[in-house]
């Protein structure tokens, strides 16, 4: 991801968009989701016109599809709740995943999260982002995936 690199919210959903000069582009960019089936990246760019040209009726806000720019760290934090949310696995990545939810559990219990847990919070979702990152690159290589995920879900 780079500085032509943008992060929203769409429907709820945490959606990038990027440059592109590929022939199927609107307006040179592409979008993607988060697949919640398999963890990795799926290209749709459907809601590219909704970003781009809000409904003028509506004030600029596209009422249906509520769509938001958000910044990295937030798209991240949103990637990774899908995740831990629809996916079920072994290996690093799922252990982190339970240390996450473990550390939110305590909040919740409190009421409140310390300063201590947000920065464990953040650095690790950092990571288990990295580590995702990491093991799409593998698999798009041609390499065997080092984790195996299934999903609560049947949709994207």
């Amino acid at each position: 991801m780079d500085s032509d690199t943008e992060f929203w919210e769409y429907a709820g959903r945490p959606y990038r968009l990027e440059r592109s000069n590929h022939p199927d582009a609107v307006r040179e960019r592409v979008g993607f989701f988060v697949d919640r089936r398999t963890g990795e990246f799926i290209e749709d760019n459907s809601p590219i016109s909704d970003i781009i040209w809000p409904d003028p009726s509506t004030d600029g806000f596209w009422r249906e599809h509520d769509s938001f720019r958000r910044d990295k760290h937030w798209y991240v934090d949103a990637v990774e709740h899908e995740r831990m949310e629809y996916l079920r696995g072994d290996g690093a990545v799922f252990a982190l995943y339970e240390v996450i939810e473990a550390t939110r559990d305590q909040a919740r219990t409190r009421g409140r999260m310390t300063p201590e847990e947000r920065a464990l919070v953040l650095s690790t979702t950092s990571r288990t982002f990295q580590l995702w990152e990491e093991e799409i690159a593998r698999r798009t290589a041609g390499e065997a995936p080092t984790f195996e995920v299934t999903s609560t879900v049947g949709y994207p």
